[in-house]
């Protein structure tokens, strides 16, 4: 009678590994699908920008509407050698403050 209960609690824990195994990789999949959603241009923020002080951060996504990009452009603008905006890690967070956004819109304008 030990052995039935020796396998039957292998089998259970070898069925919960194996839902614990399945849970994970479906939380990997839904993480891929929200990445797929930033695609696109990013919307226009509801604020006006130039209400806001010149030292105000702003994130990616906010930066990105503004400009009219998508968020995935920004962020591979960020890795570049020499990107065309300034970062600045706040909280651990990309944030690109409001004059730096201006300088580039005008630069951009001026072309």
């Amino acid at each position: 009678m030990t052995e039935l209960h020796e396998h039957s609690a292998r089998t259970r824990a070898a069925t919960e590994a194996s839902l614990k195994a399945r849970k994970a990789r479906k939380r990997r999949k839904q993480k891929s699908h929200k990445r797929e959603r930033e695609r696109g241009i990013a919307p226009i923020p509801s604020f006006d920008l130039k209400t806001l002080a010149h030292s105000q951060p702003l994130t990616i996504a906010e930066a990105a509407g503004f400009l009219r990009k998508s968020i995935n452009t920004i962020r591979y603008w960020r890795n570049k050698d020499e990107p065309p905006l300034r970062f600045t890690m706040i909280a651990g967070r990309p944030m690109i403050q409001v004059s730096d956004l201006l300088k580039y819109m005008s630069s951009k304008a001026k072309r």
